[in-house]
């Protein structure tokens, strides 16, 4: 079942898989202000992993910026994914976000 909530963001952990990395950049600059001004628009996608802990599929680059500005709360869709589905979903938000 997919179902968005509001939790804390640091709740939030990164997939160990994910091979991009995070940087301040132009493009984070951007994102940064944009979440400023409007707020995350597309939901961070996570999964339960332990304990109320969550781990990121989509989504790394948003909760640094909301971290940045401060944030406490962040809005997820949760998705039931086993490991291997959780990757493949990682993947793919990465080729889809990284075309223009």
């Amino acid at each position: 079942m997919n179902e968005i909530k509001h939790i804390t963001i640091k709740d939030l952990t990164s997939a160990p898989d994910n091979l991009f990395k995070l940087q301040m950049d132009s493009e984070m600059e951007q994102l940064i202000e944009s979440i400023a001004e409007n707020g995350v628009i597309t939901p961070i996608i996570s999964r339960e992993i332990e304990n109320r802990k969550y781990e990121i599929i989509s989504g790394h680059r948003r909760k640094f910026a909301c971290e940045y500005l401060g944030l406490q709360t962040v809005s997820v869709l949760f998705r039931v994914l086993n490991l291997e589905e959780a990757v493949i979903t990682l993947v793919d938000s990465n080729l889809q976000s990284n075309t223009s």
